[in-house]
C-alpha cells in the first residue's frame, strides 16, 4: 500500500514538474529577416501597395500561458514609416496573448523622449512567420480600414492572409 502510494506521489510530482516547465521555460527564436508584403484596404480592391517588413529581434515563446505571455523584442521596420526605421526609435515590447489570436500592440517610442504613435494592432503567427497589421491611421477618418499583410505578392493573397489570422466574426472597419 505504501508503495503505490510513493509511487502516486512521484507521479503527480513528476506531473507538476512538466506543467510548470511548460510554462516557465521558454523556447527563443532570433530572428532577423526581411519580406515583402502588402499595404491595402478592405472594400477597396483597386488600393494595393508593395511594403517591406524587415524584422530583426527576439521572439520569446512558452508552450503554456498560465503565467506568461508569448512576446517579441526588437525592431519592426516597415517602408513608408520613417520613425520605424531610424536608430533613434525603438519599438516597445510587443506581448501575444495567445488567447486572443496572438495580438499585439505596435507601439515606439525614441531615446530623446518621444513617443511615435502607435501603428496598430498585429496579428501573426508564431514566430512572426506571417502577420496581418491593422493601421490606426484611417479608422478615425471615416475611411476604410488600411492594412499590412505579409508575406505576400498581390491583394488576393493579402486578404486571404487577413481572413486565416484574424478571429472568427472580426468586423472590419
Amino acid at each position: 500500500m505504501k508503495s503505490k502510494l510513493g509511487i502516486g506521489i512521484l507521479l503527480l510530482a513528476a506531473v507538476f514538474l512538466i506543467f510548470l516547465a511548460l510554462n516557465l521555460i521558454p523556447v527563443k527564436y532570433e530572428i532577423d529577416r526581411s519580406v515583402q508584403g502588402q499595404k491595402w484596404e478592405f472594400d477597396r480592391p483597386e488600393i494595393c501597395e508593395e511594403v517591406t517588413i524587415a524584422i530583426q529581434g527576439e521572439y520569446v515563446k512558452y508552450f503554456l500561458h498560465f503565467f506568461h505571455n508569448d512576446y517579441f523584442e526588437g525592431r519592426i521596420m516597415l517602408s513608408g514609416y520613417d520613425f520605424t526605421q531610424s536608430e533613434d526609435s525603438f519599438l516597445y515590447r510587443v506581448n501575444f496573448a495567445s488567447r486572443h489570436y496572438n495580438m499585439g500592440t505596435l507601439a515606439y517610442g525614441s531615446s530623446r523622449g518621444a513617443n511615435f504613435p502607435v501603428i496598430g494592432m498585429i496579428f501573426q503567427r508564431t514566430p512572426l512567420e506571417e502577420g496581418v497589421i491593422l493601421l490606426n491611421e484611417s479608422p478615425e477618418r471615416g475611411e476604410n480600414q488600411q492594412v499590412i499583410s505579409f508575406p505576400c505578392q498581390n491583394r488576393k493573397e493579402a486578404a486571404a492572409l487577413a481572413d486565416q489570422l484574424l478571429p472568427d466574426g472580426f468586423v472590419y472597419q
